[in-house]
Order: structure tokens, then C-alpha cells, then sequence
């Protein structure tokens, strides 16, 4: 088998479109999710507590999703380089005690692990757009170099 540089930055970059789209999609059920909890710890009711458990549920989905992203992103950056660590992993950092135990103070913790959430799925954001970033520089001189 002919080892194509080209095509492994290409797929690479792919792999990171992908998981961008997962990880935006997790940062804006996050952001619901916050919006939310805010409304729930000050006077919400049954309502208002659904629709963030709802926007929680929905945002480990895409976490969940982000995870197997990376995971294809960090198969497709060993086919460039012979190692290459990712180190992100998103980690189910939402409980959902207060589905259980509605009150104030388990409101605060799970705003406070949604927030959490959203600091690690920021940091995955601007790191995988670091990555794509350079994939694609590399990728445009490889394409400079053949002129």
C-alpha cells in the first residue's frame, strides 16, 4: 500500500470538520442547558426543570458524539504521524441528582458542572481548531510546493 501524504491531511482535516460540529453542538445544548439552570435555581417550576434536563441529555449526546469524533481524529493523525497523542477526552461531566432532588443547592452544583462542561468543550473547540488550523497549512504547502 502507497502511503499518500495528501489524502491523510485531507481525511484529517475532515475528521476535525467533524468533530468541531460535534463539539459546537454540545457547546450550544450547554448553553441552554446553563440558560436553563438559571431560570430552575431562581424560581422555575416542572417546566423549566425539563427543559434543562432535557438541554443536559441532549448535550451528553453530542459529547458522547464529539468522543467518537476524537477518537477518528486521533486515528486519522497516527496515519500522519507515527505518534501523536490527542489528550481530550470528554468526560460525562453532568449529573442528574436534581432531576431527583429539586432544590436550590443541587441546582447550583449541576449549573456549576454544566459550566465545567462548557470549559472543557471550549478548550476541545480551540484546540481541534488549532489542529485544523495547521492540517490545513501543511496541506496548502504541500499544493504551494507543487507549482
Amino acid at each position: 500500500m502507497v502511503y499518500n501524504y495528501e489524502k491523510e491531511l485531507i481525511d484529517a482535516i475532515q475528521a476535525t470538520d467533524r468533530a468541531l460540529s460535534c463539539l459546537y453542538n454540545a457547546k450550544y445544548a450547554l448553553r441552554d442547558a446553563r440558560d436553563w439552570g438559571v431560570i430552575d435555581m431562581f424560581g422555575g417550576g416542572v417546566f423549566d426543570s425539563l427543559m434543562k434536563q432535557g438541554r443536559m441529555h441532549e448535550a451528553e449526546h453530542h459529547m458522547r458524539q464529539a468522543n467518537g469524533a476524537l477518537l477518528s481524529l486521533h486515528k486519522e493523525m497516527l496515519d500522519i504521524y507515527q505518534t501523536f497523542d490527542l489528550n481530550l477526552r470528554l468526560n460525562d461531566l453532568i449529573s442528574f441528582a436534581d432531576y431527583f432532588f429539586d432544590d436550590f443547592l443541587i441546582d447550583w452544583v449541576v449549573q456549576g458542572r454544566i459550566l465545567d462542561a462548557m470549559n472543557v468543550v471550549d478548550n476541545a473547540i480551540n484546540y481541534v481548531g488549532w489542529l485544523r488550523n495547521n492540517l490545513q497549512y501543511r496541506l496548502s504547502q504541500l499544493y504551494n510546493n507543487r507549482i
